[in-house]
């Protein structure tokens, strides 16, 4: 896209940045905050019998805030939603790349420690390797969210008469990978985009 809205769905209310893209260049051309009465997001994500009203009210702010496009990056909730783990997996020729890193973490569903049974994935990969064994090995930071709060996201977008164009997981997992109260010493990933 040309031009697209982030939008982060934040616990009071959410946030909006509206960008265009020309020649590698990306521009801010607007920046807004919309805030939501107290209980419409709340337990990780917007309750399911608010889905109408959040989009009624997202799609007359955008309205009145002259945002233009209709293509929008949604972010997570919160960190507490995005689950994260380093991990070392197999590897194979991938024929294409974001699969191939999907299909190997999902070969092993405990390295992503503590997600929810259904779960969006995502990875950022640190290096490619080959292990003693002469297995092609690969160093990533597992990132997941649970596809019920995507879901329900994803709703409130269309709704509001928006295109998901993408959702953005990296943000938040690196922010959940930095917090040292909840990583074990020596356990610490920092990822920096």
């Amino acid at each position: 896209a040309e031009k697209v809205i982030g939008i982060d769905f934040g616990s009071t209310g959410l946030k909006f940045a509206e960008v265009s893209i020309e020649k590698g260049a990306v521009t801010v051309v607007r920046q807004a905050y919309m805030p939501l009465d107290p209980g419409v997001i709340s337990a990780g994500g917007i309750r399911p019998e608010n889905v109408e009203l959040v989009a009624s009210e997202l799609k007359a702010f955008l309205a009145a805030n002259k945002f233009t496009s209709k293509d929008a990056v949604m972010g997570i909730n919160s960190a507490a939603d995005v689950y994260v783990n380093r991990a070392v997996t197999p590897w194979h020729e991938p024929k294409n790349y974001q699969t191939a890193v999907g299909f190997d973490i999902i070969a092993d569903e405990s390295l992503l420690l503590g997600a929810p049974p259904e779960v969006i994935l995502d990875a950022v990969v640190f290096d490619e390797f080959i292990d003693a064994n002469d297995k092609r090995k690969v160093d990533a930071l597992l990132i997941g969210v649970g596809q019920k709060q995507v879901d329900t996201q994803l709703e409130v977008l269309q709704k509001a008469g928006l295109n998901a164009a993408g959702a953005d997981l990296a943000g938040m997992a690196s922010l959940k990978a930095s917090w040292v109260a909840n990583r074990a010493p020596g356990m610490l990933d920092v990822l920096v985009d």
